[in-house]
């Protein structure tokens, strides 16, 4: 088994960066990994005493798709984020400062949709990803999985769909979600496999388009009767890893 893909997404609910090489510290999910989140106008967000806050308090694409088709590229430490929006010149944003984020979030209104109305703040709750779990977790997906998930339906399942930490190769499918509870040792890195990923809407969203026109959840609930994809795991021993590097259970 070994990994081929990393990912890491600076901006909850905004596509992936894909880096080349993560150094992961015990405690703590990929470096800058959902650093950033959109609160909408009716989200609970504590802006005096920020934490870590369920995901409908935020812009995401279960509930905002068009999203899932914006481009975007990010600096190399995740604090700036260029986007592509429709024909115009692209938008740059440093979202270390406040014209940044008032620049994100004016960018990205547009593909809110209407269950996510303004006004839209860019966050951070410094030290914490904030992903759809509370847990400082490492999101591990598996291509054989897809793979057969794909063969099963009849048509291609593009990856992006699950937006997903590290993705893996030449494991049987499906062999990860019977992973929790076990370590694993992913190039200099060890990790507890701590949960599968339960999936929600945000599957069902094109990259594409940005239309939902596929129901994951529902795929995965009527062929293997859960809607599981992925695993969740966190750091127990820090280290480099990095595309090509073997993955082995301990």
């Amino acid at each position: 088994m070994l990994i081929t893909d990393i990912f890491r997404y600076p901006v909850k609910g905004l596509p992936p960066d894909r880096l080349k090489r993560v150094s992961l510290t015990v405690g703590e999910g990929i470096p800058s990994d959902r650093r950033f989140a959109i609160a909408h106008g009716r989200s609970d967000f504590d802006f005096d005493r920020p934490r870590w806050t369920r995901r409908n308090n935020f812009l995401v694409v279960a509930h905002s798709p068009g999203f899932a088709a914006i481009r975007c590229s990010f600096d190399v430490d995740g604090s700036s984020v260029s986007l592509e929006i429709g024909a115009g010149d692209p938008v740059t944003a440093d979202l270390t400062t406040n014209e940044g984020r008032r620049d994100l979030a004016a960018a990205v209104s547009r593909y809110a949709g209407a269950s996510q109305t303004g006004p839209y703040v860019v966050v951070e709750v410094p030290g914490t990803s904030l992903t759809d779990s509370p847990r400082q977790a490492v999101s591990i997906l598996n291509k054989s999985s897809l793979g057969d998930l794909e063969r099963r339906v009849g048509q291609p399942i593009d990856p992006r769909r699950f937006r997903g930490n590290l993705w893996i190769d030449e494991a049987p499918a499906w062999a990860e979600l019977d992973w929790v509870g076990g370590a694993i040792q992913i190039g200099g890195a060890t990790l507890e496999v701590v949960e599968r990923i339960e999936r929600c809407a945000a599957t069902s969203a094109n990259p594409e388009t940005g239309d939902q026109d596929l129901s994951v959840p529902r795929l995965l609930k009527d062929l293997y009767g859960h809607v599981d994809f992925g695993v969740l795991a966190e750091v127990t021993a820090g280290g480099l890893v990095a595309p090509g590097d073997d993955v082995r259970r301990l």
